[in-house]
């Protein structure tokens, strides 16, 4: 494989930038110069028997290849209806209407077409009355759009009795460091998490308790959004997660319900139910989830430097047993105020409550011979509440324009104590002294949110879309750390303070999209965001006082090269900010010399994303590239070589370039048998600072997935996924390889509107271990990590659906903090 490092020397990035941007540009202009716009509309008539129009008939437009739903619409009061938009394709019509029979158009396709008139259709009334027809198709487990990867988890039988934090470790490019609380993306820190189009807004470590408590049969996909268009915020250097939770679009009342019991190390069990009325103007839904796990997990960790001429190496082991309770609930109203205008609120909120005790022993040599043991016992509680309300607005315009408004408000409260007992032995284990800590942390979080979008067509070919945006976020946070002295507890100043942070963003976007003619598509924005933030203590009025602004611009082609083969290219521009517990301090102790703090003198870091993706029929090819400047690496470690006290905080790195290709191979081998292969090889090369002195590192890493269903007689199936990561680099850090297997038996019951399933999670149990390393001799840094957070569980899922199946359309919003609930981090 050739080197990254002659890439690099080839390619001078502010030149490739701007070429590469001016290229884009050059592309896009010529299709809109030497093409007429085109976009095809498909109408038109639905009559009974006697020729009389019939008002309200269910029209939907299906995919010709897998009957999948594209849209839906109703006729009006004649009879007559009409779908706007088609992308290029073949489609057949679905018309459905209570007392008459179903009926199916012929197949009909919309290449190189402006309009299609699709005639009347007369519905023959039923003689009996029908059940509802359901059509559905079971999505890929992976697909490609233009801008994101899409997994669709409603569909995967292995996902049942997980969390989405354990889908996500499963998802091609994610990684998930639970000790550190990390989730990366492509091999980058910068991942903003959002739920239903929300922005979390909540500490990485929070996000990642929460994400362990969403239960999977909540989860209808997960979209992996590595080139964010212009409507969406610029933060995160990774790109956005966002884990889409099922919504009911049906007609009348519906339930689905779901329960899981599964055993690890101990008991686990989950249970979620959500809900939806509609009827007339109102809509009424919601979902509450409730989880409970326990853990068993093992952390092992070494240090090795010189110091005055002699090896100093600290080897320790710490064992903790946690368990977590969560609860989830969201609950919103829409009414419809009129025919254009409809008025939202929604209401959700999480209690999630993390315990752990945990036994540390750390062993203390020079030159190879033990001078200090400690056993530390260690108590924690992590108790995160959180409630949002949001209040939105949605009006379409005579000329085809639409209004969207949200006011969103935002509150988050972590209270983390935490209770320390040190022993301190000699190399002879004589005991020497104990010593007693005891933390604090109370870290209240609010934040407002305004956001207006507006859009509308400019022509048959074009919609333009424009916003703005303002966020305002006030952080406090109050860490103290008090040492018992006798019988009394005395401060240490050195790790107490009392911090707040105050950000204000301002944004503001346009973006166009345009349908060049019948195979060319063209999505082109540009964004501006202007970022204030002031963090400072009681001891210090400006600790961190920056004010910038910054342009952010995003280009998409897409190109149908013929039925069977497409192309996309995409570039964008993206921002990771420090988040608050990044910059502000806190302090975790793994042993009495080992813990994790803040660091404020993070900077914020840019990248510039490129992409290109080839698809061939079902198979997709994708290459991209990327140079982050100032990237932050999360977790770094730091060795206080004269108080032998190892420090996990956040830091800058100098640069980083980054080369992925990506292959999504389907293969059906048979009706009964169908395979997912996802394999994706990385290029990383970068320069990173130890103790403020410079150093180049490289990896090159791959990654292999196989997700297989096998259909069975008597409404059985199973599922087989499989993954395996090569080692690949976490800042500084290189991760050893790891593998996982997963088995997953479903079984459809009560006339298909139930499903039981067993699953077997990890079955060689050799997904839960990961280990890392620093060797940098040069730097005088020799560091090891290694964790087994997660254990093989077997648990059992029983989910149905009650009510009705009359399709309405989707209510396709987020809301006004569609990018913020990740940013608290």
């Amino acid at each position: 494989m050739c080197s990254i490092h002659a890439f690099t020397n080839l390619i001078k990035m502010k030149l490739f930038t701007r070429f590469v941007g001016q290229l884009f540009l050059l592309i896009a202009s010529t299709y809109i110069s030497q093409t007429s716009f085109t976009q095809t509309r498909a109408f038109g008539k639905v009559l009974d028997q006697q020729g009389n129009p019939l008002a309200s008939v269910n029209v939907l437009l299906l995919a010709a290849s897998d009957s999948s739903l594209v849209k839906g619409i109703v006729t009006d009061h004649d009879g007559l209806y009409e779908f706007q938009n088609i992308n290029s394709g073949k489609f057949l019509l679905s018309y459905s209407y209570i007392g008459f029979q179903q009926m199916f158009s012929s197949p009909f396709h919309t290449w190189e077409k402006n309009e299609i008139d699709l005639g009347s259709v007369n519905l023959l009334e039923s003689k009996v009355q029908l059940n509802t027809v359901t059509i559905s198709a079971k999505k890929p487990l992976l697909e490609q759009k233009i801008d994101r990867m899409v997994i669709n988890v409603q569909n995967s039988i292995v996902s049942s009795g997980s969390s989405a934090l354990d889908i996500l470790e499963r998802s091609p490019g994610i990684s998930v460091n639970r000790q550190s609380n990390i989730i990366s993306m492509n091999g980058k820190d910068g991942v903003q998490v959002m739920i239903n189009g929300k922005m979390s807004y909540m500490p990485m470590e929070a996000l990642v308790q929460t994400l362990a408590g969403i239960n999977s049969s909540n989860i209808e996909k997960i979209e992996l959004i590595t080139t964010p268009p212009a409507n969406m915020d610029a933060a995160g250097n990774a790109g956005f997660i966002n884990i889409v939770l099922i919504a009911n679009t049906n007609f009348g009342t519906n339930v689905n319900v779901s329960g899981t019991l599964g055993y690890s190390v101990g008991v686990n069990a989950q249970a979620s139910v959500n809900f939806n009325h509609r009827q007339g103007k109102f809509n009424f839904y919601g979902d509450y989830s409730v989880l409970h796990e326990k853990y068993l997990q093992r952390i092992d960790f070494y240090r090795q430097f010189m110091y005055q001429g002699k090896n100093i190496e600290s080897e320790g082991e710490s064992i903790r047993d946690a368990q977590q309770t969560n609860h989830n609930m969201r609950i919103g109203l829409d009414y419809q105020l009129g025919k254009k205008t409809v008025l939202g609120i929604l209401g959700a909120g999480y209690l999630n409550k993390w315990t752990m005790d945990a036994n540390a022993t750390n062993d203390i040599q020079s030159d190879k011979l033990v001078d200090t043991t400690i056993k530390m016992k260690t108590d924690e509680i992590n108790q995160w509440n959180h409630v949002m309300g949001n209040l939105n607005l949605e009006h379409s315009f005579s000329n085809n324009g639409k209004l969207l408004a949200d006011v969103d408000y935002i509150y988050y409260h972590d209270n983390n104590p935490s209770n320390y007992k040190s022993d301190w032995y000699d190399g002879s284990m004589k005991f020497l002294y104990n010593e007693n800590m005891a933390v604090q942390k109370q870290t209240p979080i609010n934040i407002f949110v305004v956001n207006t979008d507006y859009s509308m067509k400019l022509g048959k070919a074009v919609d333009w879309e424009a916003g703005l945006k303002y966020t305002s976020s006030k952080f406090r946070n109050n860490v103290s750390l008090d040492r018992q002295e006798g019988n009394d507890w005395k401060r240490d100043e050195d790790l107490s303070a009392k911090y707040n942070l105050l950000e204000w963003i301002a944004a503001g976007y346009s973006s166009f999209n345009i349908q060049a003619n019948a195979k060319t598509s063209l999505k082109f924005g540009l964004r501006y965001e202007f970022t204030r933030s002031n963090l400072r203590s009681e001891k210090q009025a400006n600790v961190v006082d920056r004010r910038y602004g910054n342009f952010f611009p995003t280009v998409f082609i897409s190109r149908k090269l013929n039925d069977d083969q497409s192309l996309n290219l995409g570039y964008s521009r993206r921002i990771s900010r420090p988040t608050f517990n990044d910059m502000a301090p806190w302090v975790i102790f793994v042993d009495p010399n080992t813990f994790f703090s803040g660091n404020p003198a993070l900077q914020p870091s840019i990248t510039d994303n490129f992409k290109i993706d080839y698809l061939i029929k079902k198979l997709v090819f994708s290459l991209s590239y990327s140079y982050d400047n100032n990237p932050i690496a999360f977790m770094q470690s730091r060795v206080d070589t004269v108080r032998d006290k190892q420090i996990l905080a956040s830091d800058n790195m100098d640069y980083m370039h980054t080369v992925i290709f990506n292959l999504i191979a389907p293969v059906n081998v048979g009706d009964w048998w169908t395979m997912q292969w996802n394999v994706s090889a990385t290029v990383q090369k970068g320069r990173a600072f130890n103790n403020k002195v410079p150093f180049e590192l490289s990896q090159n890493y791959f990654r292999v997935s196989l997700n297989q269903t096998i259909k069975l007689p008597r409404d059985f199936a199973i599922d087989i996924y499989g993954q395996y990561l090569s080692k690949s680099l976490i800042g500084v850090y290189v991760r050893e390889p790891y593998g996982v297997v997963d088995i997953g038996v479903q079984k459809k019951v009560k006339g298909n509107s139930g499903k039981l399933r067993l699953v077997l999670h990890d079955i060689f149990n050799t997904g839960g271990c990961r280990k890392v390393e620093a060797q940098l001799s040069e730097q005088n840094l020799n560091v090891k990590f290694s964790g087994q957070f997660e254990k093989r569980t077997i648990s059992l899922t029983y989910s149905r659906s009650f009510g009705k199946n009359s399709l309405k359309a989707k209510r396709e919003r987020g809301t006004g903090s569609e990018e913020e609930l990740g940013r608290v981090q």
